[in-house]
């Protein structure tokens, strides 16, 4: 049995064809993703729903080439993104994504209104880019239709309605990514609406925990019919990739960084320390985000590469050099913060301290700057809830994390854990598979399934496996 995956990412909507009978991937492919509507104000980041859903389609024909049987379709999703939508579907706005800043002068506003248990039940997500901020910029300043119902969607469900003529519901995952859904509770705030005054917007039915793999849409693309469960966020999938277990914390590296644990307890606390996400099988995901790292990387290796383009003889690998170099730098006593980006905790920007004659060197430079990563991840792993610091492993994901081994080691050694990678680079295709496996029925439950891609995954030589099969024992979702 065959189902296709999507991963519908901020730079590319990238998929593959999932192997069920054999807990495989392969196929994987890509598109762009629409590029951001020109024109609009520097704080707005649109992209055209109609292009999006082209870009979609797209890639769906060259998944169908590869596997014409295929039974289902599973999707991910960059987080954040809506489009308002009247009762009958028709888009009201254009795709606006997680990327869109229109709301930043709000936050404060809505800090006010909003008391700081109900944000910790809300998540704590209350920051430019979530929906609950750029509706409230909506709702102030428009353009608004007026005397319109408008429903706010998020982006791969507005796809998928469209796609089947079916009204768009949402997976908890994605819901609560509006910053209007209450994580404890399981439902949309209210309380929440009526205090940022949002009441005039309504919200998709939201799935319940037992009821989110079910099929929700059937799509009919190039005469063949999918059957497609509610998509869901994409930080939660690609942790379900790496087979994170209660007791392990994640450290993922990219473009941007988190780390996260996994517990069956809601721990929003009052001090908005961390974020509280719905996960899978009843579980919470605990959250420290928006932690500096490859975004932040670039800036360095922009400058050391610099020179190298305006000659004309751009440098063909340089981050193995920088890997080189950092192996032949033992120690160093440079410093370097990475907040280059504004990401909510720290706007000064970031820093380069105590240079030295002889220690201003790409070695020195960059092993500074994975100090300081490493010690980022300490601190902000020790501001989530209490029960979690008994962390038994270190689990990494993410391209940077698989890439700088150098770094991995500075990070074990900050923590004094051992670690593991997650099983494959693409860590959302893992979780999509694993999710495929219970929605096509072939796995009764998600822990289950989890087993299985454990199996498959040859993950024997740690624990694991034996964790995941533990908890399959009392597994009914």
């Amino acid at each position: 049995m065959n189902y296709l995956a999507i991963d519908l990412g901020s730079s590319f909507v990238k998929g593959a064809v999932l192997h069920l009978d054999s807990c495989r991937y392969e196929s994987v492919l890509k598109v762009t993703t629409p590029e951001r509507l020109p024109g609009s104000p520097p704080s707005h980041y649109e992209l055209s729903a109609g292009a999006l859903c082209n870009s979609v389609a797209s890639l769906l024909d060259q998944l169908l080439e590869a596997a014409p049987d295929a039974e289902g379709l599973v999707m991910c999703t960059q987080m954040h993104g809506m489009v308002l939508v009247d009762d009958d579907g028709v888009a009201h706005s254009n795709a606006i994504t997680w990327q869109d800043q229109r709301g930043a002068p709000y936050v404060r506003w809505l800090r006010e209104r909003l008391s700081p248990p109900l944000l910790a039940d809300l998540g704590n997500e209350l920051r430019p880019g979530v929906p609950i901020t750029t509706l409230t910029c909506l709702s102030a300043e428009g353009p608004l239709p007026s005397g319109k119902s408008l429903h706010v969607v998020s982006l791969p469900d507005y796809v998928l309605s469209q796609f089947s003529g079916q009204p768009a519901v949402v997976d908890p995952t994605n819901a609560a990514a509006y910053g209007l859904f209450n994580v404890r509770e399981g439902t949309w705030s209210d309380e929440a609406l009526a205090a940022a005054g949002l009441e005039r917007f309504t919200f998709p039915r939201v799935l319940s925990a037992d009821g989110a793999l079910q099929t929700c849409y059937q799509i009919s693309h190039r005469g063949r019919v999918l059957n497609c469960p509610a998509p869901v966020g994409d930080h939660q999938c690609a942790l379900f990739g790496s087979l994170i277990c209660e007791g392990e914390l994640s450290v993922n590296i990219s473009t941007g960084s988190q780390v996260s644990v996994v517990s069956r307890d809601f721990e929003g606390g009052s001090d908005l320390s961390h974020q509280v996400r719905p996960f899978f099988a009843g579980q919470f995901l605990h959250a420290a985000t928006h932690i500096p790292a490859g975004r932040a990387l670039n800036v360095l290796m922009g400058l050391l590469t610099e020179l190298p383009g305006l000659a004309g003889t751009p440098l063909a690998d340089p981050w193995s050099l920088v890997q080189k170099a950092v192996d032949e730098t033992p120690l160093t006593d440079l410093e370097v913060e990475l907040s280059f980006f504004d990401n909510g905790r720290n706007s000064r920007g970031g820093t380069v301290r105590c240079i030295r004659e002889k220690n201003f060197t790409v070695g020195h430079l960059f092993r500074a700057a994975f100090a300081g990563m490493a010690s980022d991840y300490h601190r902000y792993a020790l501001g989530l809830p209490t029960p979690s610091k008994n962390w038994s492993r270190l689990v990494f994901s993410g391209g940077i994390a698989n890439k700088v081994p150098s770094l991995r080691s500075m990070v074990e050694n900050e923590f004094g854990l051992p670690s593991r990678l997650s099983p494959t680079k693409d860590d959302t295709m893992l979780g999509l598979l694993i999710l495929a496996l219970r929605a096509s029925g072939k796995a009764a439950g998600i822990n289950e399934a989890r087993s299985e891609v454990a199996t498959a995954f040859d993950l024997s030589g740690t624990a694991v496996r034996d964790q995941i099969r533990q908890s399959s024992n009392c597994d009914t979702s």
